[in-house]
């Protein structure tokens, strides 16, 4: 597409502007005129945003393995939000690169991939012995550069993506692997608009030198149970702790699939099975400080508890508590901190921690407990009303009831419908309809209203869950008396 043709341009600069702006692939300049000249200058300006670009920073030393704490972005949006997004990514390392290098034999079909240094086989190939390829053994081969593949084994996967909203905040924790030496971050920019983008002012994180321990294992117990029902379970966790100088740790954050219904107590060991120290707790509002055991919080996704600090190689502590699970396998995920280390968290390690009881298997142990009785195809499980008996009248008793439910083997939201019907079958009012996820829900009431706003008259009245799961449908009822 023709832009401009200057036939006799007497101008030192020509300025040509594409009112309004477009996509351009490429732009061309033919020269028309049989006189000899030189172009000084040729000038391309762009408008507006690419829809994708990629930041991956240099690689971060801490010098000593470095427990990776907060991490911390300040975001700036240009133009309308919804258009653009950033997604950060971390990983951690224990060596130098993300990188394995590898050497094929030269003229080989189908040669194998080996990633050992020629000079000294025991080693890994390093980057600079790679770019010197293609080099002789000592027997006469010639070897060729190699496919670069990531490490997988001394690095770990960049991280799923920082949540969005924690831009401009405090902080969120760094979710790769710690303790580990090296950090890396990567930051992804999308935007499918010219005119909006967002941009990374500056990014900070902590570490934390020397590690709690060169090693934390944990393991729960028992590692297969019935679905939907509390179950008492152990958590143990053992430290290791070789390098001289390491911090130790005196507090453990445990996530858990539901909010658990106790916590029991805390054991802590010797390297001998000794107990050095414990406490049982009266219930979960038990945050009395007692001998350096607390409860520090319990979430609906997670509990804390505090012990007096690990700091030998060996110890073992248990943690007592009692839970449901609602999936065929859940993960109990754990970190261990020090309380005068705010942020600051080490992720345990699943393993064979201790023995806790005969039917203890160390070839099975982890963090991971099974619930196959889930297989069953349950969708919805304790679909209860805290109370069946509604007298809303504005005394404040019984006015309204709550509803109380767990669902099961949804692995991605489902749609969930709770609605209320006479014994007639008519719809009176939707309590909720959206999609939910596995867990224990205690969120939903009703005030024994319609959807027009009135008190429905008294009776006898049905509260109808509805679970549509990935290949299976599911429906519990109650029935609720309403009396005035």
């Amino acid at each position: 597409e023709p832009l401009i043709i200057e036939a006799d341009n007497k101008e030192p600069v020509v300025e040509i502007n594409l009112d309004p702006p477009r996509f351009v692939q490429s732009i061309r300049l033919r020269s028309t005129s049989t006189i000899s000249y030189e172009i000084d200058e040729f000038e391309v300006f762009g408008e507006g945003f690419l829809t994708r670009a990629q930041y991956i920073s240099n690689i971060y030393d801490a010098g000593e393995p470095a427990v990776w704490g907060m991490l911390r972005w300040v975001e700036e949006i240009a133009g309308d939000p919804k258009f653009s997004k950033m997604q950060i990514r971390t990983r951690t390392g224990s060596d130098a690169t993300p990188f394995v290098f590898t050497r094929v034999l030269a003229a080989q079909r189908d040669p194998e991939e080996i990633p050992l240094s020629l000079e000294d086989p025991t080693e890994e190939m390093s980057l600079e012995e790679f770019n010197l390829l293609p080099a002789n053994d000592s027997i006469g081969r010639k070897w060729g550069p190699g496919p670069v593949k990531e490490d997988l084994v001394n690095w770990s996967p960049f991280s799923t993506p920082y949540p969005i909203d924690a831009a401009n905040g405090p902080g969120v924790p760094i979710a790769s692997p710690s303790p580990r030496r090296y950090f890396q971050f990567q930051v992804l920019f999308e935007s499918s608009n010219l005119e909006a983008a967002r941009g990374l002012r500056s990014l900070s994180f902590d570490l934390l030198t020397p590690a709690f321990a060169d090693e934390v294992v944990g393991e729960v117990f028992p590692r297969e149970v019935a679905v939907s029902t509390t179950t008492p379970f152990v958590y143990a966790l053992r430290a290791r702790m070789i390098t001289a100088g390491s911090r130790g740790f005196d507090t453990i954050e445990i996530a858990t699939p539901i909010r658990v219904a106790s916590i029991d107590g805390v054991t802590v060991e010797d390297a001998n099975g000794q107990v050095v120290a414990e406490r049982a707790f009266s219930g979960l509002d038990d945050s009395s400080a007692e001998g350096d055991f607390q409860i520090v919080s319990v979430e609906d996704d997670r509990f804390e508890v505090r012990f007096p600090m690990i700091d030998d190689n060996g110890a073992v502590v248990k943690i007592r508590f009692q839970s449901e699970v609602l999936t065929y396998s859940t993960n109990y995920t754990a970190a261990v901190s020090l309380s005068s280390e705010e942020g600051a968290k080490q992720d345990i390690v699943s393993g064979d921690a201790a023995a806790l009881t005969l039917e203890d298997d160390p070839l099975f142990s982890g963090t991971t407990v099974l619930s196959p009785s889930v297989l069953g195809g349950r969708l919805v499980d304790k679909f209860e009303l805290v109370n069946e008996v509604l007298t809303p009248n504005g005394d404040g008793i019984n006015d309204v009831t709550a509803l109380q439910y767990n669902l099961l083997s949804l692995s991605t939201a489902r749609p969930v419908r709770i609605r209320v019907y006479d014994l007639g079958g008519r719809l009176l009012h939707v309590i909720h309809d959206g999609p939910e996820i596995n867990g224990r829900y205690e969120d939903k009431t009703w005030d024994g209203r319609g959807g027009d706003g009135q008190l429905v008259p008294p009776g006898l009245y049905m509260v109808r869950i509805d679970v549509e799961g990935d290949n299976r449908h599911e429906e519990k009822f109650r029935v609720l008396a309403v009396i005035y």
